[in-house]
């Protein structure tokens, strides 16, 4: 599918549409492409020349179209048909060797994948289950893991450690594997190795990035999370970010809290022609920048959602897709969520609000959750994905958590997420009429 400058939210597909009445499976390719890959692999991969032609982003996709009901058996499958399955499609990647994903079944096996034959594994997720996380990998040599809130479950054969900032949280998500040639293998986005992220209640998206500039950042990032950085670690690890972003390459990367996220993002949609934010959590800073009469978005600091407005009134496409119980307040908790969809539209009406459920569907209505840390950018001809652990939310403003956002180059990528966004369900959200919390100076 291709994506014709779109003008209107419309054309994101982000008109309102009802839940469906089935179990769905989460977010599967109904491509004739696809069709053939699965074919390809239930009988073996003959016919190879079929793969000719594909898009860069399908190094694993493969990997993605299987459906087996227990990911035990998925990884089993994966492992016995890795050999094959890898060397043919590495060819068909660009120099960074961009996979996306999206859906449980393309989670786990992006992950038993990437680690096959690694010399070494590092992980860092807010959420770990350290049995699913064997169940997926193994315990392969190296394996290191960093989390955060939550970290459960059978660790045995890995070393881990409990990462708390001062203030804030370890909210990482990415897993990096060093292979025998030195090669580097990056997964990363919005899943945590989780019931809901790894069985298909949640809405998620993820790449994965074979290439060893990214690959190394992410692992002194990685060694910083788990130790004592000096200054000169430290003074390092930013002048290697520093030199990736201003190389003028299809990827940038900004790590928490060295960068700024909420600066980071608002300068890679700067002067979009459209803009589609799919967050789990978004929320206003509630500071006020300097003394007025309310009228003019320059008086607050809140320089994410200032971006939207801006971007809206000089006529780009704006819309934003929620989660549907943070949005509804359905705990007393994310009001805030809310309050951040009445400032934007409170000075640009045209820019666009929905909230979306995670993929089960039950008598009661879907369950799940969308966990998406994604934005998709289209300035003329130039596309990019935003994707990664952080949501738009004041712990990220003020560089409170570790996190980690990357920013990706590339019209194939983004028109996969895109058709993934128009497979979903979501609906209009429901402006608050008043705000849970006040500005203050």
């Amino acid at each position: 599918m291709r994506v014709n400058a779109p003008a209107s939210c419309g054309q994101f597909g982000c008109e309102p549409r009802k839940h469906r009445k089935l179990n769905l499976l989460p977010y599967y390719d109904s491509t004739t492409q696809t069709r053939q890959l699965v074919t390809l692999q239930e009988s073996g991969l003959p016919n190879l020349p079929m793969l000719q032609g594909l898009p860069y982003e399908v190094r694993f996709l493969i990997a993605q179209c299987l459906d087996f009901p227990t990911m035990a058996k998925m990884a089993v499958l994966s492992k016995a048909t890795l050999k094959i399955v890898r060397p043919i499609l590495q060819g068909l990647v660009n120099a960074y060797g961009v996979s996306t994903y999206q859906g449980a079944q393309a989670f786990s096996s992006a992950l038993t994948t990437s680690s096959y034959g690694a010399t070494q594994s590092l992980m860092a997720f807010d959420q770990v289950d350290f049995s699913r996380l064997r169940a997926l990998v193994g315990t392969p040599p190296g394996l290191t893991v960093a989390y955060g809130s939550v970290g459960k479950g059978d660790s045995r054969g890995m070393t881990t450690k409990e990462v708390v900032p001062v203030g804030g949280k370890m909210h990482n998500k990415f897993a990096v594997f060093r292979m025998p040639t030195g090669n580097y293998v990056t997964f990363t986005g919005s899943p945590n190795i989780s019931k809901g992220a790894m069985t298909g209640l949640n809405v998620e998206s993820a790449l994965v990035i074979d290439g060893p500039q990214v690959g190394y950042l992410f692992k002194q990032y990685h060694g910083l999370l788990m130790g004592n950085p000096t200054q000169e670690a430290l003074r390092a690890f930013g002048q290697g970010v520093n030199a990736l972003n201003a190389s003028g390459g299809p990827v940038r990367i900004a790590f928490a809290p060295f960068q700024n996220v909420a600066d980071f993002v608002a300068a890679e949609i700067a002067g979009a022609d459209s803009v589609l934010v799919r967050m789990f959590l978004i929320s206003p800073k509630y500071k006020i920048a300097k003394a007025g009469d309310g009228s003019d978005p320059s008086q607050y600091d809140e320089p994410f959602l200032n971006s939207l407005i801006t971007l809206s009134k000089a006529g780009a496409s704006v819309c934003v897709v929620l989660d549907r119980n943070n949005y509804d307040n359905t705990q007393k908790k994310t009001g805030f969520v809310g309050d951040a969809a009445k400032y934007v539209t409170a000075f640009a009406p045209k820019a666009k609000f929905y909230v979306e459920t995670g993929f089960q569907m039950t008598k009661r209505g879907p369950i799940g959750i969308m966990h998406d840390k994604l934005i998709l950018v289209r300035k003329g001809t130039r596309y990019k994905v935003l994707l990664g652990s952080s949501g738009m939310t004041t712990n990220n403003y003020d560089q409170s958590n570790y996190e980690n956002m990357i920013a990706l180059d590339g019209q194939g990528a983004y028109e996969h997420f895109l058709q993934l966004h128009n497979s979903g369900w979501r609906e209009e959200a429901v402006i608050p009429d008043s705000f849970s919390k006040k500005w203050k100076l």
